[in-house]
């Protein structure tokens, strides 16, 4: 009573179904025309590259004015910078590779980040009693704070009109060199 071995196919012969088109039953029509789709009604770069560009430019803003008053700390607003681009970034790929988890946890972090360290800048921005040199004194408005705060604010709404509006839906690809030739 031995069992012989399960013989394998030979390597040539594939065990794969062919591919199954659906189309009219009489197959006189012609099949429409297959099109790639992409997921977001604009590619995700269209919204994001702005909002890196001013995530960057806000991010320079207020470390000029953490270098010149000396009331923030350098090393920390920049860090707070780099975790916003950072939460920025991961949505994009999360919402690229549909992860719904990490797509929540980065939108409510970058969300609430933007419009509350916006709302930090914004409070920042007026003319306040500071101490300086064992006294307080009064510092006059500073524009990139409120600049910089604005900037928060334009960066929260596209990662807004983004999660609502354009990363939904699907749209075709442009076609490809190859596709063209062949067309």
């Amino acid at each position: 009573m031995s069992e012989e071995p399960e013989q394998l196919p030979p390597a040539s012969v594939s065990t794969q179904l062919p591919v199954v088109q659906l189309g009219s039953s009489d197959g006189e029509t012609e099949l429409p025309e297959s099109a790639r789709l992409l997921r977001g009604r604009l590619p995700a770069s269209a919204i994001f590259y702005p909002v890196y560009l001013l995530l960057v430019l806000s991010g320079g803003l207020v470390a000029n004015a953490a270098l010149d008053t000396g009331e923030w700390s350098f090393w920390v607003t920049t860090l707070g910078w780099f975790l916003m681009f950072g939460w920025n970034w991961l949505y994009v790929e999360t919402w690229q590779f549909q992860r719904r988890v990490l797509l929540v946890l980065s939108v409510a972090s970058a969300f609430g980040m933007e419009l509350g360290i916006a709302a930090i800048c914004q409070d920042r921005a007026e003319a306040q009693l500071v101490w300086s040199a064992g006294e307080l004194v009064e510092r006059a408005p500073l524009p990139s704070l409120q600049w910089a705060s604005w900037m928060l604010i334009a960066c929260a709404t596209g990662l807004l009109l983004h999660l609502i509006w354009f990363g939904r839906g699907f749209r075709r690809a442009r076609p490809t060199a190859d596709e063209e030739v062949e067309g």
